[in-house]
This record gives C-alpha cells, structure tokens and sequence, in this order.
C-alpha cells in the first residue's frame, strides 16, 4: 500500500461513497492502509460525519427490510419490532429484566456550611 500517499478530501469523499461505513473498504480504495485513513480522521475529525452518514444508510435498509417483514404478518418480525426495540418497549412489551441489588449505597457527599456574621451596631 502506498503509505507516503497524501489522503485529500475529494478522493476521500469518493472512496466513502457506498462504501458502508467499512474503513478496510475505503482504505483498500484508496490503497492505503487503515491506519492512514484513520490517522488522517485523527487530524480531520469532522470527516467522520461522512462514515457515520454511510453507517446509518445501513441501518434505514435494514430497518425497512424489517418493515416490509413487518407488512408481511412474519411472526418473528412482529416478535422483534415488540420485544427487541426501544419502541416495543416503551409500551411495555418485551422481555423483563430482572435486577439484583446488594443493598448499599455509596454516597459521597460534601457539604459546605457558609455562615455569615452581621455587623450590628
């Protein structure tokens, strides 16, 4: 791999596009190593925006193959969406979660007493 490469923001923007997120992915595009596109993240934080916008692409299309499961009256798609998830759950469906606590609490906690003295004359 080419590691004296310099990464410029434009083939890096071309590289991410339908790459998934999958920095081997881009990398191997870009014929760097991983290391370097993570280096160059290092130095150009505000890139990362771009991987993550790929990412969630991922999860909309399996969210909607989800739905389309959904739509279909598939039992283990019903199952999921209501036990599995955040939106089942609020409306109480799911699995319950046993917790066990020992009893004790540490607290640590400061208290400051400021007492003011009026001058009385």
């Amino acid at each position: 791999m080419a590691e004296g490469y310099k990464i410029k923001i434009k083939g890096f923007l071309k590289h991410v596009k339908n790459s998934r997120g999958n920095l081997l992915l881009i990398s191997k595009r870009m014929n760097v190593s991983r290391e370097a596109v993570y280096k160059w993240l290092e130095r150009n934080p505000s890139y990362w925006e771009y991987i993550y916008d790929e990412r969630e692409q991922r999860v909309d299309i399996a969210e909607a193959k989800l739905d389309q499961k959904l739509d279909a009256n598939e039992d283990w798609a019903i199952q999921f969406i209501l036990g599995k998830t955040n939106r089942g759950r609020m409306r109480g469906y799911g699995d319950k979660l046993d917790i066990e606590h020992s009893g004790k609490v540490d607290v640590k906690a400061g208290i400051q007493l400021i007492i003011h003295e009026k001058n009385e004359k």
